[in-house]
């Protein structure tokens, strides 16, 4: 997950994301925010947001596949 404001997002998480699918790992995606409701480095953690929200309902739901 990374917030499309991220300064970090746009080098770093859609190569990585692209690099897992080609070697098979499981992975779970989710790039919220746009210019009019940016998300930025560790909006995951700000539970107080839908964004934040959905990520922690996201994270839980791969571990709840994965793990199983």
């Amino acid at each position: 997950t990374g917030g499309q404001q991220d300064p970090l997002f746009r080098r770093q998480t859609p190569p990585m994301a692209r690099r897992l699918h080609e070697l098979g790992v499981p992975l779970e995606e989710f790039y919220p925010g746009d210019e009019a409701e940016p998300c930025f480095h560790e909006y995951q953690t700000w539970l107080g947001t839908p964004a934040g929200t959905e990520a922690f309902e996201r994270v839980a739901g791969f571990l709840d596949r994965v793990l199983a």
